[in-house]
């Protein structure tokens, strides 16, 4: 009995050790490719954006948006794992951060799409009504001007 308990504890220890030894190092199969488009909200492209991507809470690219708005970074196959979580930030000349979440799903073959849309139209006055009140703004000083001009 006491050697029956002996070879358990023993083989309960390997276990550990090996468990503890047994864990993945962090690597998908190849690379992994992150890339979309950034928009305003009304759809049109943001060219000259400043876009950041996170994988797994660790590793960072950044780059900036090209012509219609397209942004790509490409991490090494030593940078992500598949389930790892993606978080891409962006910001457009102080405006911002929009931000969009992904997960990097081993279905897609280390590739995945995150489109990013501002919440306002850039860089005008941030919405229609904001455009709209300052519109009448102007509007309203240059009839104050004609009405009190000396006739």
């Amino acid at each position: 009995m006491i050697v029956l308990a002996f070879e358990l504890s023993v083989l309960l220890a390997l276990g550990v050790v090996i468990d503890q030894g047994s864990q993945p190092a962090r690597s998908g199969i190849g690379d992994l490719l992150v890339y979309g488009y950034v928009t305003d909200n009304m759809g049109d492209p943001v060219d000259g954006a400043d876009v950041t991507v996170v994988v797994g809470g660790t590793e960072t690219l950044t780059c900036t948006t090209a012509d219609g708005g397209q942004y790509q970074v490409t991490f090494a196959p030593s940078q992500w794992d598949d389930w790892d979580t993606i978080v891409v930030t962006v910001y457009f000349n102080s405006i911002g951060p929009a931000v969009e979440n992904g997960v990097v799903d081993p279905i897609y073959f280390g590739q995945i799409q995150i489109d990013v849309q501002f919440t306002f139209e850039i860089p005008e006055f941030g919405s229609v009504m904001g455009s709209i009140v300052a519109i009448a703004a102007v509007a309203a000083v240059a009839v104050l001007f004609i009405w009190k001009r000396p006739r």
